[in-house]
């Protein structure tokens, strides 16, 4: 009895196989391309200023800019996680997958908002997420 393969099987094999995800990753990574840490990016010689006049004592709460959230459409992108997240749940059959994709939307969400309380200033809703 021979326990080696023919390369012909294992290559017809590779070739059948297809990601589990195949239908949700394309849409996910389109949906969920932002990354947080840019978006709070801002302009270094007021931050700067910022800074040295709360040290001087001069203000007691320095404000912090965050031009990258200007032009964020948080209902949109949150709107589009969220019908993403009905679409895996209500379709997908796998339940692995299913749940891995309900944790990395929820998570995805999470940050959408913590995003959206950081623009408003809202520091307790910001600790919850």
């Amino acid at each position: 009895m021979s326990f080696e393969f023919s390369g012909n099987h294992i290559s017809e094999n590779k070739k059948e196989s297809k990601p589990f995800d195949e239908q949700w990753y394309e849409r996910f990574e389109k949906i969920g391309e932002f990354k947080i840490i840019g978006m709070f990016n801002g302009d270094k010689d007021w931050r700067e200023n910022q800074k040295s006049d709360f040290l001087n004592q001069k203000i007691e709460n320095p404000k912090l800019d965050y031009p990258e959230l200007e032009n964020f459409d948080f209902n949109k992108k949150e709107e589009e996680l969220l019908t993403l997240k009905v679409d895996v749940l209500k379709f997908e059959n796998n339940e692995i997958v299913k749940q891995i994709y309900r944790w990395k939307i929820n998570e995805k969400i999470a940050s959408v908002r913590m995003l959206r309380c950081s623009k408003e200033g809202d520091s307790h809703r910001f600790k919850r997420y």
